[in-house]
């Protein structure tokens, strides 16, 4: 039977996290420069991450995603005086705020919901600190006394007859890309297409015995109607923080009525243990997905018709599959001799200094832009022609070369 655990050092941490964020709203209606509020926004988080769900959370998760949204606007002031990368704040800050209004849209006050959305526009996007900041102190950020509940009987001990410290949770930050566009609105999908979707993770530990990261699509979308492919990191070893890149595709096979509400798609996630066990962990950032399912521009690819295939050879939906293929049939040392050997071109010189998925990523962009995917498929999967999913994608791409 699953207890309640009241933490009273978690409850204390809550209030003295209430009191900093007054003193920082504070100091921004004053003039700060802001440079305090993306570090309590994390811890705010980090809070967040270790606390039982309850109707209180929502208006902590929005005081720290509005930390975060005035942080990055003082940033965008910043870089327009100096010539900064403006383009790339506005992308975070539409991320954000985004998240911000779905929680906002949640709250039972009518009149704080106003308050607040008169602060900021998430289409635009920006922020007006003027009426965002005496607003964001109106938000009631109740102590949080019921924390994770902990093993009520350890058993694990140090050398020293300590008891060991209690492992840490990890919390998993997601930003998702749809068609290599960052997911900042609903997003409009064609039916019967299938779309790329990818996901960079931050994660704040690795736990010691999982093996992988596996991310699932819910819906309450009908099975035949909703199709995804798997997402799931390559087996890695136990680390503290953490960054990956997971790829995969999604699509509809039916188009929304004009009335009907936007799809809404929950992003769950979980580590596969050694023991078999899936060990579910916290998400943050982009947990949902809102789509709005189009009217089709062609007809509906059956298994008697084949998709346009791009000017280098991929047919649509490719890109992924290929991608998770070449993930699965190379790690860094294998995909840079295979470059070497069989295309003649050096690895780093294609690929920049991210993690290995977003290098095969970069990879399989070099073969497209170049008119070099064909020859990247029959290298790639002869180089390794023990790798099962590889020589299916390769004989999958060359039945679809061939009936077009």
């Amino acid at each position: 039977m699953r207890s309640l655990n009241l933490d009273m050092k978690h409850a204390a941490r809550s209030a003295e996290l209430a009191g900093r964020f007054e003193t920082v709203v504070r100091g921004l209606e004053n003039g700060a420069d802001g440079k305090d509020a993306t570090p309590l926004a994390d811890d705010i988080d980090a809070l967040l991450g270790r606390s039982t769900d309850c109707l209180g959370l929502r208006n902590w998760q929005i005081a720290a995603g509005l930390l975060r949204a005035v942080a990055i606007d003082l940033a965008i002031r910043a870089a327009a005086r100096t010539g900064g990368d403006v383009g790339n704040h506005r992308s975070r800050l539409q991320v954000i705020l985004q998240g911000v209004d779905e929680v906002v849209d949640e709250l039972d006050d009518d009149d704080l919901q106003a308050s607040l959305r008169g602060g900021y526009d998430a289409a635009s996007p920006q922020v007006t600190k003027k009426a965002l900041l005496p607003a964001i102190l109106e938000l009631p950020l109740t102590t949080l006394y019921s924390a994770e509940e902990r093993d009520r009987y350890p058993r694990r001990f140090a050398r020293d007859g300590e008891l060991a410290p209690p492992p840490k949770i990890p919390v998993l930050r997601l930003i998702a890309y749809l068609d290599n566009a960052p997911v900042v609105a609903t997003q409009t999908l064609r039916p019967h297409t299938l779309h790329t979707l990818r996901f960079q993770i931050r994660g704040t530990e690795w736990p010691a015995t999982a093996q992988r990261l596996r991310l699932e699509l819910l819906s309450t979308c009908p099975p035949s109607l909703f199709h995804v492919a798997s997402f799931e990191t390559a087996e890695r070893t136990g680390t503290g923080m953490f960054e990956a890149t997971v790829t995969g595709g999604i699509q509809f096979n039916a188009t929304q009525s004009d009335g009907a509400p936007d799809l809404m798609v929950s992003v769950r996630a979980a580590f596969t243990m050694q023991d078999g066990i899936m060990q579910d962990v916290p998400v943050v950032g982009h947990n949902q997905l809102r789509f709005r399912i189009s009217a089709a521009a062609t007809p509906p690819t059956t298994a008697a018709s084949i998709p346009a295939a791009s000017a280098s050879g991929l047919a649509p939906g490719q890109f992924a599959e290929l991608l998770n293929a070449l993930l699965a049939a190379y790690n860094s040392q294998s995909l840079r001799r295979m470059l070497r050997t069989k295309l003649d071109v050096r690895l780093d010189h294609i690929a920049g200094n991210g993690t290995f998925a977003d290098a095969v990523h970069d990879v399989i962009d070099w073969a497209d832009r170049e008119g070099r995917v064909e020859q990247l498929v029959r290298d790639a999967s002869a180089f390794v022609p023990g790798n099962e999913e590889l020589q299916r994608f390769a004989n999958e791409f060359e039945r679809i070369k061939q009936c077009r």
